[in-house]
């Protein structure tokens, strides 16, 4: 039996893999599934619920009814093994629903049966008559569908075994029919509704987030030994480079990478998947030659842009960093595309490994200075680049459609212009600083900006799962969910940014001290302003990723021209007089100043936004900023004491709230053995 069942993993792993390369979600949510259900038969619990979970989230994705319903059924069952009988009987009555939905009688008996046994465990006769009336009703209709002549099992039920393979109690099966209704939704009151959403987001972003999160951790390991091992100004230098190879990223890209997503999304078949990537590969490619080309002859203008010239010996790098940073953004779009998030975590992964680990080598063995910086981001961009083109879900041909190059190039310059605009009055301040201080200043606002950057890129993991929830509800019309989920992103963005910001404000000087060296004391007071401008920074990016997921193409880019005037109004004022610190503030004028736009844009497309939860948990930091700064306590002690006050006062005005914590540990509990499968199967 177990050889049995070692051949149909095998089997189903090959189905995986030719789904994926097909791009055809409803089938890969079905290996999935099938694998999972192998993996009861062999009694490997957690393998299987790995497999199961990755299933029921894909298949809610791409509207495979028939296989969420089996999906939850599973679940259910595994809960049953556990001891769970709460959580298996909502499992199971989801998954009567959905299977439901699809005229599946023969798994319907076979749920009922099983909530029998879970409500006689539980002693609710009522309960038990319920699920007993169901059965006779479903078993009336599945026997009027018999044909004559039709063979049997011991209920009376037919089916073929050619298409229903049963495994355990009869609840894991592998279905090979396709009756699927797609507009069909799982819609459980209460908190089971919630709490699936919460888990396909946190599960999603869990994956995108592993390798941001991971990236984090190694560039700070990173800027940890460069701030001991360079000065600042070759460290500003370095800083300045990378600029400008970002600011060749932006002006080329097109909205290429960010149309690439949709458009694969809305393709009827793998032919029209491939022809888009191949178009926007050889595009961006082109594009990358052109501006290479443009870029060396006119590198001394381009740098004093940055307020620096670049080293002659250091031109041959920009348009091969620039190549390695375009090519795996866009391998990232197309893993994206797929929603292949583990792989775009795991490339994430490799970029802030390698990095750490040939700066090592460049800097700190070999001495070469930030040359050395330049080699070691190079290389590692090089080895992630790799790992994203080795099994990649899409074919590289030699193809070339201009007309979907056209439909590309409409749908993505408003998106570019976007994000040229967010780049400019993102980095604005740091090209100031480079003209009126020079590199050491730019090194000196870098390491103010890099906790809340760090935040950042973390967030984006988030972002990339929001996104095609945001634009799904929409697409649907359903506004009130689309509304609830951003009101309650942007109500825990803000508690936790504000938390942040709290820890910064209490203990900056020893965060800096600790993991970049005293003599970037300068970086404290512009590191407490950034904190507090990142919470509206991410409602921000919430509120326009909101914008854009709803189709308005053209709002984003009109905050953003009101934001890069504040911002460069507002840094051409201040850093003269008030240095880095004066650049930070302008980020936070800028970022609230933009806030009311986005609400306006977004209700007049009837989605009603809240601003209360996340103006309510600035007062409440605004309350104990103030106390602090007034009673400049020096005890790490009394210092720690102010988080007390700060979290009870977010409960009692509903800031964070008990169903918060519930939910967020039901959608987590299953993360630790999909990531373990995720292991075990790469």
């Amino acid at each position: 039996m177990t050889d049995i069942f070692r051949r149909q993993i095998d089997q189903y792993r090959k189905s995986l893999i030719e789904a994926q390369c097909a791009g055809d979600r409803k089938s890969e949510a079905r290996a999935l599934s099938r694998l999972g259900e192998v993996y009861i038969g062999l009694g490997e619990n957690e393998q299987a619920c790995g497999y199961i979970q990755n299933a029921l989230n894909l298949a809610r994705l791409s509207g495979a009814t028939q296989v969420v319903g089996l999906a939850l059924a599973n679940l259910g069952l595994l809960h049953i093994r556990r001891g769970e009988t709460r959580k298996a009987a909502l499992c199971y009555l989801e998954a009567l629903e959905a299977v439901g939905a699809v005229s599946d009688l023969h798994t319907q008996f076979a749920i009922l049966d099983s909530l029998i046994e879970i409500y006689q465990e539980t002693n609710e006769p009522d309960k038990i008559a319920i699920c007993a009336e169901h059965k006779l009703i479903i078993e009336e209709r599945a026997k009027s569908q018999i044909p004559e002549g039709q063979a049997t099992d011991e209920t009376g039920w037919a089916f073929e075994m050619s298409g229903n393979q049963y495994i355990s109690n009869g609840l894991a099966q592998v279905v090979e029919t396709d009756t699927e209704d797609q507009q069909h939704e799982t819609n459980m009151v209460g908190s089971t509704e919630k709490s699936s959403i919460l888990s396909n987001l946190v599960g999603g972003t869990a994956f995108t987030g592993f390798g941001r999160f991971s990236s984090i951790i190694f560039s700070f390991i990173n800027v940890f030994l460069v701030t001991r091992a360079l000065s600042a100004g070759d460290y500003g230098s370095f800083v300045i480079l990378r600029l400008v190879v970002i600011f060749l990223g932006q002006v080329s890209g097109f909205g290429l990478n960010s149309a690439l997503p949709v458009f694969i999304s809305e393709a009827q078949d793998a032919d029209e998947k491939r022809r888009i990537f191949n178009t926007v590969l050889y595009s961006r490619l082109l594009i990358v030659i052109i501006c290479s080309a443009v870029a060396i002859p006119l590198r001394v203008q381009i740098a004093a842009l940055f307020g620096a010239s670049i080293e002659p010996d250091l031109v041959l790098f920009i348009p091969v960093w620039f190549l390695f940073e375009v090519l795996l953004t866009l391998m990232q779009s197309v893993l994206q595309s797929f929603l292949q998030f583990a792989r775009i975590g795991i490339s994430d992964f490799i970029v802030g490994l390698a990095n750490l680990l040939f700066m090592i080598v460049f800097v700190l063995w070999l001495r070469l200075g930030f040359i050395g910086l330049v080699y070691a981001r190079c290389v590692a961009l090089f080895i992630a680049l790799v790992f994203t083109f080795i099994d990649l879900p899409v074919q590289v041909k030699l193809e070339f459609d201009f007309a979907i190059l056209r439909k590309l190039l409409k749908f993505g310059i408003p998106l570019q212009l976007n994000n040229v605009l967010s780049f400019i009055f993102g980095r604005i301040d740091t090209m100031l600083i480079g003209l009126l201080l020079g590199a050491e200043g730019v090194a000196y606002y870098e390491i103010a900006r890099k906790i809340p950057d760090s935040l950042n890129i973390g967030f984006e993991a988030y972002r990339i799962v929001y996104y095609p929830y945001v634009s799904r509800f929409y697409a649907q019309k359903q506004h009130g969910r689309l509304a609830k989920l951003l009101n309650n992103s942007n109500r825990l963005i803000a508690f936790v940014t504000l938390l942040g910001a709290l820890v910064t404000l209490l203990f900056g000087h020893e965060l800096v001290f600790l993991f970049f060296t005293s003599k970037y004391e300068a970086s404290v007071s512009p590191l407490i302003v950034l904190m507090v401008g990142l919470c509206f920074s991410m409602i921000g990016y919430t509120l326009g990723t909101s914008l854009v997921a709803i189709g308005d193409t053209v709002k984003p880019p009109l905050i953003n021209l009101a934001h890069m005037a504040v911002t460069i109004g507002g840094n051409l004022l201040l850093i003269p007089h008030l240095g880095i610190t004066g650049a930070a503030l302008t980020v936070l004028v800028g970022n609230i100043v933009t806030n009311p736009l986005n609400v306006y844009f977004l209700r007049r497309r009837d989605i009603a936004v809240d601003t209360k939860p996340y103006v309510k948990a600035m007062m409440i930091f605004t309350v104990h900023a103030v106390v602090y700064l007034t009673l400049l306590p020096t005890s790490l002690w009394i210092r720690s004491l102010f988080f007390i006050p700060f979290l009870l006062s977010s409960i009692f005005f509903s800031v964070i709230t008990e169903t918060d914590f519930r939910l967020l540990i039901d959608a987590t509990r299953p993360l630790v053995s999909q990531a373990l499968n995720a292991v075990r199967t790469r």
